[in-house]
């Protein structure tokens, strides 16, 4: 089951449970720093930083109880319009670990 939609770029929680979330980050080489953080239903769980001026990447794992339909996603919380590396240097997982 796929539950992860990217067109919103939300991970939505099919089943209650502990869920392992992971995301890194690859931040360009720019002249200000990039801050990002996991949410979960709104608000932050953890940040995620990158220093200014050097390719930095950054990574957090996080476990999270969450209920069906619970959203989870990453998001900048820093400078508009910096550069974000996908294509095999970023990436978003989450994982039931154990279901209640």
């Amino acid at each position: 089951m796929d539950n992860y939609h990217s067109q919103h770029g939300l991970f939505i929680v099919p089943r209650s449970g502990i869920y392992l979330i992971t995301a890194t980050i690859l931040h360009d080489e720019e002249d200000r720093t990039f801050h990002g953080a996991i949410y979960h239903q709104g608000h932050p769980v953890v940040n995620l930083v990158g220093a200014n001026n050097e390719w930095e990447q950054s990574t957090q794992t996080v476990l999270i109880q969450a209920n069906p339909g619970d959203e989870i996603w990453v998001r900048n919380i820093g400078a508009a319009n910096q550069t974000i590396h996908g294509h095999y240097f970023t990436s978003f997982a989450g994982v039931l670990l154990m279901e209640n």
